[in-house]
C-alpha cells in the first residue's frame, strides 16, 4: 500500500461520514470517493502548492480535480455544493495532512 494514501486513510477516512470509523469506505458500489479516485492528482496538486495560502491550494485542487470528475465541473457540482464530496468536505484536513508529510511524494 502507498504510505501517503495509508496516512490519509488513517487520518481522514476514519473521520468520514461515509466510512466505518476505521478508514474503510462504505459508499454504495455505484458511487465513488473522489479523494480515493483522484488521490495521485490530489497529492501532485497539494505538493506543488505547498507553502501557498490554503485558499490558493483549494482553488488549485478544484481546477485540477473537479475538471476531471465525472460528477460535476469546476463551476458547478451538486456533490460539492451539498458537501457530499469527501474531497470537498475534508479539503482543509487533507491539505493540512499532506502539508505535514515529511516524505517526498512518489506515485506507486
Amino acid at each position: 500500500m502507498n504510505p501517503a494514501w495509508e496516512s490519509i486513510r488513517i487520518s481522514v477516512c476514519r473521520r468520514c461520514i461515509d466510512g466505518d470509523n476505521s478508514g474503510v469506505c462504505r459508499l454504495p458500489e455505484e458511487e465513488f470517493c473522489p479523494l480515493e479516485e483522484y488521490f495521485p492528482a490530489v497529492m501532485d496538486v497539494i505538493m506543488a502548492a505547498r507553502g501557498r495560502p490554503v485558499e490558493a491550494q483549494v482553488k488549485a485542487l478544484r481546477s485540477r480535480i473537479c475538471a476531471k470528475c465525472s460528477i460535476g465541473s469546476i463551476e458547478s457540482c451538486r456533490m460539492r455544493d451539498t458537501l457530499e464530496c469527501a474531497l470537498e468536505r475534508y479539503m482543509p484536513l487533507i491539505i493540512e495532512k499532506v502539508g505535514s508529510m515529511n516524505v517526498g511524494w512518489a506515485r506507486m
